[in-house]
């Protein structure tokens, strides 16, 4: 059973995924001229992923600029909601990081920091417990995998960032039915999670923080 709603979370994860390569590949399709001048060095970068947003899923990113092509990312995701007298919960804790290498960055003089076109490696995990109408599934689980993107600039100190991620998800699963009161009306069935596949999609607005503009030597 979890495979198979796991499997439906796919599909819209792909469609996800389809909508992102598209604005990748409109918006990516070399640098915006405005940029040439903009030799922007932020401090840090913090972001939120608008999908997660548009579901009601709290998150958060901060990446941190490590020279002219790479860059280092960590995430975080956090809803955590009970309703229905306890007998629907959407629960779920992720962290993780992403090393990014950024392909565009040395093409142009001076060039603006992480924005353009990347490639990444992550890695991922957390927990989870996901319940409706008494039915529900718990779990840990871990994910790796590689990363393609493109960040575009749409003000001095804002981007608008697009990403899909390739990897594999695992991790022991409990599938149980259970009362209000947390109490088992079933035995609970134990599996495991084993995907290979889609596993992000994210349009993502962020901010850059501070200018560590180099001086022009005269």
């Amino acid at each position: 059973m979890l495979e198979e709603k796991l499997m439906k979370i796919c599909q819209c994860v792909k469609f996800g995924g389809l909508c992102v390569a598209f604005a990748f590949s409109l918006l990516c399709h070399g640098q915006n001229q405005s940029m040439r001048g903009d030799s922007l060095r932020p401090l840090f970068a913090i972001k939120t992923n608008l999908l997660y947003d548009a579901l009601l899923t709290p998150n958060f990113e901060i990446e941190k600029d490590l020279g002219s092509r790479l860059s280092l990312m960590a995430e975080t995701a956090f809803p955590w909601y009970t309703w229905h007298n306890n007998l629907r919960s959407y629960e779920v804790f992720e962290a993780g990081g992403e090393l990014r290498w950024w392909v565009e960055h040395s093409r142009k003089a001076p060039l603006r920091r992480l924005t353009g076109t990347f490639v990444g490696c992550y890695g991922a995990g957390g927990y989870y417990d996901l319940e409706w109408s008494g039915t529900g599934h718990r779990g840990s689980f871990w994910s790796a995998g590689l990363s393609v993107g493109c960040s575009q600039r749409i003000a001095r100190h804002w981007n608008l960032e697009y990403t899909l991620s390739l990897g594999y998800v695992g991790g022991p699963y409990r599938s149980y039915q259970a009362d209000a009161a947390y109490r088992l009306i079933k035995p609970a069935h134990n599996g495991h999670l084993c995907y290979i596949g889609p596993t992000k999609a994210k349009i993502a607005l962020v901010w850059m923080i501070g200018n560590r503009k180099e001086r022009e030597r005269r």
